[in-house]
């Protein structure tokens, strides 16, 4: 196995396993806290993809060499297989919270939100999967272009050259 095929599972595999653990880690905290119904808190979410997104992508450019705008369409999967993975199996967790270990907490989002009454576990983590993942793409989209900033501002040798010898003419 090349080194590029080891960096496209690996990395995604240990940064979307970190994800599903740190959105698990906070539900669980909020819900033992009594503020999982909390909308503002629920969205804090969006601080724990982008994180791990940002390492991923990271992580592939420091050890893959590609250190460049160059390489869009690596660093967006990577970010998009991260995310599959980590809100993936968040929200299968979700979906078999609520119908297995806690059908009151799926009782009380029936009534409190605005999904008309009619809502069941898998529905709740079809759901939640969908706003993860649209996050998730937002997140690796915002985080490729900080990069593309980064590395675009940077001269490099021949333009240096160039401009001098511009400067002298």
């Amino acid at each position: 196995m090349n080194t590029f095929s080891k960096l496209w599972k690996t990395i995604p595999m240990k940064n979307g396993l970190i994800m599903f653990v740190s959105l698990l880690a906070f539900f669980l905290l909020m819900n033992a806290l009594g503020l999982a119904g909390t909308h503002w808190l629920r969205a804090l979410n969006v601080i724990f993809v982008f994180v791990l997104i940002r390492n991923a992508i990271r992580t592939y450019m420091n050890h893959s060499g590609n250190n460049h705008y160059d390489d869009f369409a690596d660093f967006f999967w990577i970010g998009i297989r991260t995310s599959l993975l980590g809100i993936g199996l968040f929200a299968a967790f979700i979906a078999i919270y609520l119908d297995k270990l806690d059908p009151q907490f799926m009782a009380d989002l029936a009534v409190n939100e605005r999904f008309g009454g009619e809502i069941t576990p898998v529905s709740a983590g079809v759901i939640i999967f969908i706003e993860g993942m649209a996050s998730a793409l937002i997140c690796t989209f915002a985080y490729i272009q900080l990069v593309k900033s980064k590395t675009s501002e940077q001269p490099n040798k021949q333009s240096e050259s160039l401009r001098k010898d511009i400067g002298k003419v």
